[in-house]
């Protein structure tokens, strides 16, 4: 498991798991995975995490009768998880002495969900552990944190994450990647290639390619819209802080007067307004969009 040293105050806290946690900070940082090893410990015969006696192996294939994850990465977590909460927590420990129930991203657990647990964090049984992960602060009820023990986790600067990555054996550093990457999104772009896409992105907007070439080569880059849409508004935000010493500027930055840099910033608001949209209306046209946006920057760029 990768190491997270940004999360040793968590490791602390646990050592001691309460009846009642949130668990709070930027998504990305490990929260999950880090309570998750603590929580196989509780289960472990050994106490350790040893990966191999029977309870880990009840965790470890997802078949342990004590321990619940509820684990929506990007839907609503709704009543009907919220009912499997209340149903587990009712019911006896049967392989172990406790319970466990984990919420990761607890911050999409909607307002009758959140109501409907109110009952069981109130009257939870001292043997038993709810634990709420959430990536956004104050996304729960007021209710729920006066009964929780809180962790929060603050986000980190460029250097440190700068920093973790060479303790890791990476050269490498924040500004290869897209400003919104955090440090797990870093260690998966490394490993499956996503990196040298960007590279390769970053490069074919620098350069002095036609529209058309970077038309295509938008449309042969394999992802998701939102994904292009994504690196579209992260290159703007470059490009305007190459030209206000936020980034470090490269050979091929330009220098942009006042009124081209508010071009720029007016520019991305309408790219993440069109991002909205796109979240709520799957059907809008890739080829399109692709089309327009690239012309508009093209435009403002050149002109």
């Amino acid at each position: 498991m990768i190491s997270y040293p940004w999360l040793e105050k968590l490791h602390t806290n646990l050592s001691k798991l309460p009846n009642l946690l949130i668990v709070e900070g930027p998504a990305g940082y490990g929260k999950f995975e880090t309570v998750y090893e603590r929580t196989i410990k509780i289960f472990c015969e050994e106490k350790t995490g040893c990966d191999t006696c029977y309870q880990c192996s009840l965790v470890k294939s997802g078949n342990h009768p004590d321990l619940l994850v509820i684990d929506q990465e990007n839907d609503l977590i709704g009543v009907d998880e919220g009912r499997k909460l209340i149903e587990f927590m009712s019911l006896t420990s049967s392989s172990s002495p406790s319970k466990v129930a984990l919420i990761n991203n607890a911050n999409l657990m909607n307002k009758p969900a959140q109501n409907s647990i109110l009952k069981i964090t109130e009257e939870i049984n001292l043997k038993n552990h709810i634990i709420f992960i959430s990536n956004r602060p104050k996304s729960l009820l007021s209710t729920i944190y006066s009964r929780c023990q809180q962790i929060n986790i603050s986000p980190l600067s460029y250097n440190q994450i700068n920093e973790w990555l060479r303790s890791l054996g990476y050269d490498e550093t924040v500004f290869n990647f897209p400003s919104y990457f955090s440090p797990k999104d870093i260690i998966n772009a490394i490993n499956n290639g996503e990196r040298d896409t960007y590279k390769d992105f970053l490069n074919t907007m620098d350069s002095n390619q036609s529209f058309a070439d970077q038309l295509s080569f938008f449309k042969e880059l394999k992802m998701p819209y939102l994904n292009k849409i994504d690196y579209l508004i992260d290159y703007v935000i470059l490009l305007i802080g190459r030209n206000t010493q936020f980034y470090s500027s490269n050979s091929t930055t330009n220098r942009y007067d006042s009124i081209k840099l508010q071009n720029l910033s007016q520019f991305a608001s309408h790219l993440i307004n069109y991002k909205g949209k796109l979240l709520s209306i799957k059907s809008l046209n890739e080829q399109i969009g692709i089309g327009y946006f690239l012309s508009k920057l093209h435009h403002i760029k050149e002109n």
